[in-house]
């Protein structure tokens, strides 16, 4: 069953990821000015998002030089940089808005790291899912935003839970009140990546996915109970 605490290790898991390789690109560019030098494997670091701790792998150089603009030294927070990374994975989202949010993390970070994590939120984005998965859950959420002023992002947000019980995040699309049509693009994304099948659907005020779904999963089954239930935990997640 998905929980709070499965969400936010979803979304850990999907942070953790994005920001090591963030953090390796960051490297690379560094060592194309810097002669005689070169990588030096990782350490470990934790860092602590709005949610909870978690352990990154942070890229560093054998001189000691490299100083990742994502996470200056002595700061163990990443809040103020989590949900603009996040944006990176919201299909429909202005490159404009993403490219000017980018460089309010730092302005040191350049248009070439820019352009290489949008390739891999991409590659990430189109990953191949399995072919079932216990649970699909689809809500909408609203990504508040912080820098510097406040701001609120509507998407979608899609969970599974596969047959490990283990729960990740398998899109986000930028939106909302979206028709049946919307619907049918995205179900069929999904299953051009692979999934198959889902025993159990839960959702909540989405008119038109409640229309489409069934032509592609007829064998999914709803629990009115435990759509009101998720629909409270993501009413305040990412918030």
């Amino acid at each position: 069953m998905i929980t709070k605490s499965s969400l936010v290790l979803g979304y850990h898991k999907l942070l953790q990821t994005f920001l090591e390789e963030a953090i390796s690109l960051e490297l690379e560019e560094f060592l194309k000015k810097e002669k005689n030098n070169s990588k030096n494997g990782f350490y470990k670091r934790v860092v602590k998002s709005s949610y909870g701790k978690f352990t990154l792998k942070v890229a560093r150089d054998r001189k000691g030089h490299f100083q990742t603009a994502f996470l200056p030294q002595r700061i163990k927070s990443i809040k103020s940089i989590e949900k603009i990374l996040l944006l990176f994975f919201i299909e429909g989202y202005p490159e404009k808005e993403l490219k000017r949010k980018f460089f309010e993390i730092n302005s040191s970070l350049s248009e070439y790291i820019f352009m290489r994590l949008r390739q891999e939120a991409l590659l990430l984005r189109e990953k191949e899912l399995k072919k079932s998965y216990k649970l699909l859950a689809i809500y909408p959420i609203s990504i508040r935003l912080e820098s510097p002023l406040i701001e609120f992002v509507d998407c979608y947000i899609a969970y599974g839970l596969n047959n490990e019980d283990e729960c990740e995040i398998i899109g986000l699309w930028h939106g909302a009140n979206k028709k049946s049509s919307f619907w049918k693009k995205v179900l069929t994304s999904l299953q051009q990546r692979g999934l198959m099948s889902v025993e159990m659907i839960a959702y909540e005020k989405l008119a038109g996915f409640k229309k489409v779904y069934p032509q592609f999963f007829p064998m999914a089954k709803e629990d009115k109970n435990l759509n009101e239930e998720l629909y409270k935990y993501f009413a305040l997640f990412l918030g």
